[in-house]
């Protein structure tokens, strides 16, 4: 049985409740885990319609529950404003999920709920965690005028998982992006993917 990484929104505000998990795909991001088959999440047509390619081997579903139903990636998330899932172009299989957490223009209250969530985190994975790297105002490679910055955490897992929890602070000139909080899960594979694609 799955159990549960859960992250409730409330309004702007969250509570976070977790259980403890021996494994990465223990964990769930709107009841979705590692490992999973993306057909068992997602119909046909909403592969279709949520499509994003990310390189020559994977394929991400990307959705977005705070666009209002008429948004093309429209699809209801119960806590999170935003979803990429990842997963393997052959075997369809589940190789990384990414939540996101809306905090426009506030980057402080992204901040103090990163800082909630990081001690609960490292509770239910200390049996798994190898090492952890905090990175506080790293300049977003994305962002050519050099203003937007990302704070965060990575969370080293054994058999060379990784979690990260992220805030993101947008700078005017990459209007429209949103200041976020993002937690992602990855696999080996998906990190394999991504050091294939773009070294």
């Amino acid at each position: 049985m799955k159990k549960l990484l859960l992250l409730i929104g409330l309004v702007v505000s969250l509570t976070t409740s977790f259980v403890s998990a021996d494994d990465i795909s223990d964990f769930e991001i709107e009841g979705i885990s590692l490992g999973d088959n993306i057909q068992d999440h997602f119909s046909k047509n909403q592969l279709e319609q949520f499509y994003r390619s990310f390189g020559k081997q994977h394929t991400a579903v990307e959705v977005y529950s705070n666009e209002g139903i008429n948004h093309p990636r429209y699809f209801k998330l119960q806590t999170y404003d935003g979803m990429q899932v990842h997963y393997d172009d052959k075997s369809k299989k589940i190789i990384g999920i990414f939540g996101a957490i809306n905090f426009p223009d506030d980057i402080s209250g992204c901040l103090k709920k990163l800082n909630e969530i990081k001690p609960e985190i490292e509770s239910v994975t200390r049996s798994t965690i190898l090492r952890k790297k905090d990175e506080i105002n790293n300049k977003h490679w994305d962002d050519p005028s050099g203003k937007s910055y990302t704070t965060g955490v990575t969370y080293y897992i054994k058999n060379d998982h990784h979690i990260h929890l992220d805030c993101y602070d947008w700078s005017e000139e990459m209007k429209p992006l949103i200041d976020h909080l993002r937690l992602g899960v990855l696999l080996k594979e998906y990190l394999d993917l991504i050091e294939s694609e773009y070294n």
